[in-house]
């Protein structure tokens, strides 16, 4: 899902409680991480919801393997890590809408969330009988983690703004799966304190 939606903590939001009742009815919902830039705190409420595969964006062509300037940067409320990781949103070739045949370049999150929601499908084309959790643990766990910042080909971009790293669709349909845990645990990364 993409939705613009403004900062409230996602505890009090309607579409993260509806995000995470879908989650514990084994639903995977892949939300994208939002378009407001690369400024620490700025993730919506529903890009923070915490079973939620929260996406970044990538650029594509001209700097591939570069952060975008527009992508969403966590932590997300309770200093949790997000967006869990990055796909490709910029620079895309869409449908010109009018135009019968045309095409046009244009650039967003909710480009990398397809990406993402696409992968999970695959995922659970191959693993029916895993769960969302096993799902985005597989995700997370198959990326490239070298994706640079937007300056310099030497500096890696921060994990709070592209996560663990670039979406990797053929690595993770093969990755081998061990095992998974019946009761899951929250697999996105945390940085708050242990109760």
């Amino acid at each position: 899902l993409s939705m613009g939606t403004p900062y409230i903590n996602s505890y009090y939001s309607v579409l993260s409680r509806a995000a995470e009742e879908a989650y514990e009815h084994g639903i995977v919902v892949v939300v994208s991480a939002g378009n407001h830039g690369n400024i620490p705190f700025v993730m919506g409420d529903f890009a923070s919801t915490n079973n939620a595969i929260t996406v970044g964006a990538t650029d594509t062509f001209v700097r591939k393997g570069f952060m975008t300037k527009f992508s969403s940067r966590g932590l997300a409320d309770g200093v949790r890590l997000k967006p869990d990781f990055s796909a490709p949103g910029g620079a895309m070739v869409a449908a010109a809408a009018g135009s019968g045949v045309g095409v046009m370049s244009t650039s967003g999150t909710s480009f990398s969330c397809p990406f993402a929601s696409g992968a999970a499908a695959l995922l659970l084309e191959r693993c029916p009988e895993c769960s969302p959790f096993a799902i985005k643990a597989l995700l997370m766990n198959n990326v490239a983690r070298n994706i640079k910042y937007l300056t310099s080909k030497e500096i890696a971009a921060p994990l709070s703004w592209s996560g663990n790293g670039e979406l990797q669709v053929m690595q993770s349909l093969y990755a081998d799966i061990w095992a998974f845990s019946v009761q899951d645990v929250q697999p996105s990364l945390s940085l708050g304190m242990i109760n």
